[in-house]
């Protein structure tokens, strides 16, 4: 007898179990992490001016999705999902899950990766694509699906919101003075910096001081158009790359001095207090660690910077797809100086 046409259709045993294989190898986290010290002088677990170092990763250039986790520029923690959101100058959305071990950063899995998309639901096109930096809405709400993404891009100076799959969301408005590219140095010193403040809404930074700004110093925008400045630590050759705000509302800044190959390269994590000045002005700036490359620092180019959870905090160099450059995923804590008894 004939089987019927929908035994006839039915998957036997053999095809769902290479079917689920298959699915679970789709679905299989993918391994790029590998540990590396981050200094040849203090080992991890180990303390630097005020930061203690909880460790460093080098990540593999291993695609998922069929996008590598390298250009990283920009990085921010959803906490209601566990995951670390990554951003690539390419254009694309990174998805990491970190592990750990009795605290310290010991690897971390490659999820996913997703194309940033237009307003058309097309994935940005070459002079779009230059995503900088990262910032998350609706991050530790205790609900999942609803995580939002605000991209800060060169290029075309903006800031845009996305969902975690790279669909666009809207732009956000920003002061004149920040959309008019004529105000900027160069196009590869637009908006460098973007994070969320609970007192002034989205902040953002250009990595180089406007045409319009006050010599010798660095400034840091609100979207009602404050602005704020500080004095960098070289004038002429400083930048600031990232930026994350603090569970007490400081704003830490990742500040870059390259001047050029031969000079010593310092990256430092800055703290200022917006309400030092409510109503915008000179900021008072405090270094927690200057990292130097002569001081024993395996450092790279440091972009991004995130808040984790307490006083922690992520860091990760974009390679600038260059075979003698490395993306490193940096894990620390900020330690406050011990206070001498009365």
């Amino acid at each position: 007898m004939m089987p019927s046409s929908s035994a006839s259709r039915r998957p036997g045993p053999a095809i769902l179990l290479l079917a689920g294989i298959f699915m679970a190898m789709r679905c299989a986290a993918e391994p790029i992490g590998a540990p590396v010290e981050f200094s040849q002088k203090i080992k991890t677990g180990g303390r630097f001016m005020q930061v203690r170092l909880l460790g460093m990763l080098r990540l593999s250039n291993t695609p998922v999705d069929g996008l590598p986790a390298n250009e990283l520029s920009g990085l921010a923690w959803d906490r209601d999902e566990q995951l670390l959101y990554a951003v690539s100058d390419k254009g694309h959305l990174v998805h990491l899950r970190p592990q750990f071990k009795d605290g310290i950063l010991t690897g971390v899995e490659y999820l996913h990766a997703y194309p940033l998309l237009d307003d058309k639901g097309l994935r940005l096109k070459r002079g779009l694509a230059d995503a900088e930096d990262l910032a998350i809405r609706n991050a530790e709400n205790g609900r999942h699906g609803d995580s939002e993404l605000v991209i800060s891009f060169e290029g075309v100076p903006r800031v845009e919101r996305y969902r975690p799959d790279g669909t666009w969301l809207g732009e956000e408005p920003l002061p004149e003075l920040l959309r008019d590219k004529r105000n900027y140095e160069g196009r590869n010193a637009e908006l460098e910096a973007v994070a969320l403040h609970p007192v002034y809404g989205l902040l953002t930074a250009p990595q180089k001081p406007l045409k319009t700004d006050s010599p010798g110093l660095m400034s840091l925008y609100a979207q009602s158009g404050l602005q704020w400045q500080f004095a960098p630590i070289d004038a002429g050759d400083s930048d600031i790359v990232g930026m994350a705000v603090t569970p007490k509302n400081e704003v830490l800044i990742l500040e870059r001095r390259y001047r050029n190959f031969f000079m010593p390269i310092i990256f430092a994590v800055r703290r200022v207090r917006l309400e030092e000045q409510p109503e915008g002005g000179l900021l008072t700036v405090e270094d927690i660690a200057r990292f130097t490359n002569t001081d024993g620092f395996q450092i790279d180019n440091f972009e991004g910077l995130a808040h984790q959870e307490g006083n922690r905090y992520f860091m990760v160099s974009d390679d600038n797809n260059s075979a003698i450059q490395r993306t490193l995923l940096l894990y620390f804590e900020i330690e406050e100086p011990a206070v001498s008894g009365k």
